[in-house]
C-alpha cells in the first residue's frame, strides 16, 4: 500500500471509530475495537475490520453495528 493509501485507511480508523463511539448503542459491558482498514487498489471501497468484546456479547453488538451500516457510510 503507498503512503497515500495508508493515511487514508488510518484517517477512516479514526473517523469509524469516533462515528460508533458517538451513534452505537452498544450492549452493557461490550467493547469494540476498529481493528484494520482494508482498501482496494482504486481507494474506492474499503473495508473495516471490528473486533468485539467479549464474545458472548458479539451477535447483538453486530447487529448494532449493522443498522449504522449506511449511516457511517454517509459520514
Amino acid at each position: 500500500m503507498n503512503h497515500n493509501a495508508e493515511r487514508l485507511a488510518s484517517f477512516l480508523e479514526r473517523e469509524v471509530t469516533e462515528f460508533l463511539i458517538r451513534h452505537a448503542a452498544m450492549p452493557e459491558d461490550a467493547f469494540f475495537s476498529v481493528s484494520r482498514v482494508s482498501l482496494d487498489n482504486s481507494l474506492d471501497r474499503a473495508e473495516v475490520f471490528i473486533l468485539v468484546f467479549p464474545d458472548k456479547l458479539a451477535e447483538a453488538s453486530f447487529k448494532e453495528l449493522r443498522r449504522l451500516e449506511k449511516d457511517t457510510r454517509k459520514y
